[in-house]
């Protein structure tokens, strides 16, 4: 037992060096989200925009997915299903659904009380919450439903 806690901290251990080691590559004028799926390391750059998959043992870096509706991708969560949200300010400004076998990208909820959405999670009931700097309503938390994509104020600045 003692021998697989130790096995896990250095795979964590490998896995926050991969992070520490990789970041610096996107750019000091570039923010990026990160988070883990499958072993990959998933991160929303912004200054391409793109989602990339990087392997945390060789580095090597996929594509998953680019252009489209992403401005700059900043926001990064995973849906219980393993699909992809992101989120993207400027034009598309909102919750973009990524495909992570085809890079497809699909609106989920965009424009409305969003004016710059930069963080995501994902409740247990499998809605959205969607941190917003400097939304119509003076900042806040916004709850926005999977389906259909319908925006309600959680919490208000």
């Amino acid at each position: 037992m003692k021998c697989t806690g130790r096995r896990k901290k250095t795979s964590l251990m490998s896995l926050v060096l991969v992070i520490i080691l990789f970041l610096p590559f996107i750019g000091p004028d570039e923010g990026a989200a990160v988070t883990i799926n499958a072993g990959d390391i998933l991160v929303a750059d912004n200054g391409s925009p793109r989602v990339i998959r990087v392997d945390p043992v060789s580095g090597a870096q996929t594509l998953v997915s680019s252009g489209g509706l992403f401005v700059a991708p900043i926001g990064l969560a995973l849906e219980a299903s393993g699909d992809i949200l992101v989120t993207t300010p400027g034009t598309s400004r909102g919750v973009i659904h990524v495909n992570p076998i085809n890079g497809a990208q699909t609106p989920v909820s965009t424009g409305g009380l969003f004016a710059n959405p930069i963080g995501l999670a994902i409740e247990a009931s499998g809605n959205i919450l969607v941190s917003d700097q400097t939304t119509l309503i003076n900042g806040a938390v916004i709850r926005v439903t999977p389906v259909g994509g319908a925006q309600t104020p959680v919490s208000t600045d």
